[in-house]
């Protein structure tokens, strides 16, 4: 069996935000995100790659039953032997884009 290599896809990004009052969703709002600084140089072989996923979320209460949340997540196309690395990118880059969202949730 011949071995079948796919071209590489591109990272992948999502801003998801969700508010609630009572349990109940009042509007859901989901985005892609620029990732072309996530991009890495070409490669010059031909590797075995896999993709790496992160995401996190943070759900702030707004009082009186209410809450929003938000959600980003990353999915990055990675060489196999660079997992480690890749992992490493993919955590900072979502911590990096959910602080400052975090931060404007709280100090309002």
């Amino acid at each position: 069996m011949a071995l079948k290599l796919n071209k590489p896809k591109p990272a992948e990004a999502t801003v998801t935000t969700e508010n609630k009052t009572k349990g109940e969703t009042t509007s859901a709002n989901s985005e892609g995100i620029d990732t072309s600084e996530l991009q890495g140089t070409a490669l010059t072989a031909l590797k075995p790659m896999c993709d790496i996923g992160f995401g996190l979320s943070y759900t702030h209460n707004l009082g009186d039953f209410k809450s929003t949340r938000v959600e980003i997540s990353l999915s990055l196309p990675v060489p196999l032997d660079e997992l480690e690395d890749g992992y490493a990118k993919a955590k900072e880059w979502v911590e990096a884009k959910l602080q400052p969202i975090v931060d404007e949730l709280v100090s309002n």
